[in-house]
This record gives structure tokens, C-alpha cells and sequence, in this order.
């Protein structure tokens, strides 16, 4: 009896200790599966609430109704206690911070949104000009004088001598906001002007350069020193600027807010001219340029 007895201790003690391996590694297998999601969590800042509950919801059920963890002195069950539940507190604290930041966010929003609508008017006094690339101007095709050819878009040349006439090509697209342009002199015969213009005035005059009177359809500089403006007396037909030639490149950079028209020379950088012009309201305005003599290039 005494062996049976002994027999059937040390049955039921493999038994047991078996028994406590598999729950060991169910019950690390499943603290490694919440330790790696922490950790992504963490490091990929995942969603809690998509990951940590559905794990914990179906490893928790799982072990308190094993029947493994019904055995005395099993120091398993106060184990999963001691080691879930600050988990849990953890996640629940993580997922009261989150929701609070949530929370947070969604009223600074709500009240954002009537600042920015404000604020979209008052960016563009607030904002420094904007300069627009020179791959978005191209010479126009359609409101040019007949003399004056374009080649690659980028380069115009005219072909004849005027006196008035055919002198004025403008650039495309028109001038939306405050912006810059460069217009290199790639070869200067006698004069060439440089500027805005108003699009309909120059069609009304055939863009014939009336350079005598007010009321021309342009806002210029010119290669001899001159200064040219459709809406001022003393400051049309008037030497106050600067010199330029070939190879000069020539910044034009406009200001719709304050209607200013500034001129730099790039190659000199002393060399500047500033003229103000009137706002149009049933008009458009573009960059253009004015040349009188055969032979002259602009790119």
C-alpha cells in the first residue's frame, strides 16, 4: 500500500508539475503578447484602443477559467493579478489621456476655425510678396504687336523699326497678385522699356506706344533712364532712372497692396527705381515690354 501510495504521489506530483509548465507558458505566452503590443504601442504609436483591449478581453477570460489555476497553492492566479491589472490601469490611464487630448484638440479647432477665416484676409497685407517663377510667364501670343516674334515662349524679338506703332508685347498670365519677373536684355539696338501695362488700354491703341500724353496703358523704364506712367505727369516721359543694356537683367517686382512698381538691376545692384501706379478696376494688368528698333532681344 505504501508504494502504491508513493507510486500514485509521485504520478499525481509529474502530473502537477506539468500542469504548471503549460499554464507557465500559456500565462507568459500571453504576458509577451501584451509586453510586444505595449511596445508597439509605444514605438509605432499605435491606436490603444484598436490593439490592448481585444487582447486582453479574450487572454483574460481564457486563463481565469482554466481549471489549472483552480489548483491549491498555485501562485499563478496572484501572478496575473500582479502583473495584468497595472497593465490594465496603465492602458485605462493612457486611454483617459488620449481622450482628453482628443477632446482638447476638437475645441481648439472649433475655435480656430473663425481665426483662420479672419486671418484670410489679413495674410495677404501680412505676407511679403510673393515671387512667381519664371516658367509661369510666357510671352503672350495674342496681345502683341505684328513685329515683334516669340520663340520658345521665353523670347521675343522685333523685327522692325517703329516710331509708335508695333512696339508692345505682353506677358502672360496677368498679374494676380503681388509677384517678381527678370527680363534679361539679350540685345539692345536703340531703346527698350520695361514694365506693366493695362491689357484693354494697349488694344484700344493697337499697342501703339502714345508716349507724349497721359493715358498710354503703361507703367515703364527704359534703357536710356527714362520713366514712362499712363496716370502721372511728373512722372511720365521724365530721366530719373536708371541705364541698362545687354546682358543687364532687369527685376521687376510689383506690389498690388501699396501699388508700387520697383525696379532692380541685377547685374548693379545700386541701381533701382521705384514708380507708383494707379489701381484698375475694369482692367487687366500685365508685365510687357516696349521695343522701337529692329533687331532687339529680350528673353
Amino acid at each position: 500500500m505504501e508504494r502504491i501510495e508513493n507510486q500514485m504521489e509521485q504520478e499525481q506530483k509529474s502530473k502537477t508539475e506539468k500542469i504548471l509548465v503549460n499554464l507557465q507558458q500559456e500565462v507568459e505566452g500571453s504576458f509577451n503578447r501584451i509586453h510586444a503590443q505595449l511596445d508597439q504601442l509605444l514605438n509605432d504609436k499605435c491606436n490603444l484602443i484598436n490593439i490592448l483591449p481585444s487582447q486582453v478581453s479574450s487572454d483574460l477570460p481564457k486563463l481565469n477559467s482554466n481549471p489549472l489555476l483552480q489548483f491549491q497553492n498555485d501562485d499563478f492566479s496572484q501572478l496575473i493579478i500582479q502583473n495584468v491589472i497595472p497593465l490594465i490601469k496603465i492602458y485605462s490611464q493612457v486611454q483617459q489621456k488620449n481622450k482628453v487630448q482628443q477632446l482638447i484638440q476638437q475645441k481648439a479647432n472649433q475655435q480656430n476655425e473663425p481665426c483662420q477665416e479672419i486671418a484670410k484676409p489679413i495674410e495677404k497685407f501680412t505676407q511679403p510678396p510673393q515671387t512667381q517663377n519664371s516658367p509661369n510667364f510666357i510671352f503672350s501670343t495674342a496681345r502683341k504687336s505684328p513685329s515683334i516674334t516669340i520663340t520658345e515662349q521665353k523670347n521675343a524679338h522685333q523685327t522692325a523699326t517703329q516710331q509708335y506703332d508695333n512696339r508692345f508685347i505682353l506677358i502672360e498670365p496677368r498679374i494676380m497678385r503681388s509677384c517678381k519677373i527678370a527680363i534679361k536684355i539679350t540685345y539692345l539696338a536703340n531703346w527698350i522699356g520695361i514694365g506693366i501695362a493695362y491689357k484693354n488700354v494697349l488694344s484700344s491703341k493697337n499697342m501703339q506706344f502714345d508716349y507724349s500724353n497721359l493715358g498710354h496703358g503703361s507703367y515703364m523704364i527704359s534703357s536710356n533712364a527714362y520713366i514712362w506712367s499712363h496716370s502721372k505727369k511728373e512722372e511720365n516721359h521724365i530721366l530719373k532712372s536708371f541705364f541698362f543694356t545687354k546682358d543687364d537683367i532687369i527685376i521687376v517686382d510689383v506690389n498690388l497692396e501699396i501699388k508700387t512698381l520697383k525696379f532692380t538691376c541685377k547685374n548693379k545692384p545700386n541701381a533701382t527705381q521705384v514708380l507708383t501706379f494707379d489701381p484698375t478696376y475694369n482692367d487687366d494688368i500685365h508685365f510687357c515690354i516696349n521695343m522701337c528698333s529692329s533687331g532687339e532681344k529680350v528673353e
